[in-house]
């Protein structure tokens, strides 16, 4: 089973990843078509800076060590939420939290966008195994 630090490293990294995609999804100057030509490319990259330095009250001193999950995302019009408040998550959005497994809320991304035709690309980044480094998509 996992310790709790980290379960608690993997919710903070589905806060941090949902909080980031809610910001994204809202449109500028009330714009809400992209014009942009040719089409606008992205690039993302965390930086993980959890040391028993910079923590030292929050890092886990026995295994497993300090880690973040892989990278997730996706962009996506307004009308796509990873989540909604009030509301519960998606089971694939709860399974990425909890355990770090990414397969399940990625298919569910697809399927908004093959339904709504408003995700328009999911990408991922590789997990960064300490808890300090960097990924990037």
């Amino acid at each position: 089973a996992p310790s709790h630090a980290t379960t608690w490293g993997r919710a903070l990294w589905a806060v941090l990843l949902t909080t980031l995609g809610s910001v994204a999804s809202q449109p500028l100057g009330g714009e809400s078509v992209c014009t942009a030509r040719p089409l606008a490319k992205y690039s993302i990259t965390f930086t993980g800076k959890w040391s028993q330095t910079a923590f030292p009250k929050q890092y886990p001193l026995f295994r497993p060590p300090a880690q973040w999950s892989s990278l997730l995302g996706a962009a996506h019009s307004s009308d796509y939420s990873l989540w909604r408040k009030n509301q519960y998550v998606s089971d694939g959005l709860r399974d990425f939290a909890e355990r770090g497994e990414a397969w399940a809320l990625m298919r569910e991304m697809e399927a908004a966008g093959e339904k709504l035709q408003s995700v328009h690309e999911v990408f991922s980044a590789p997990a960064v195994p300490s808890g300090t480094g960097q990924t990037s998509a």
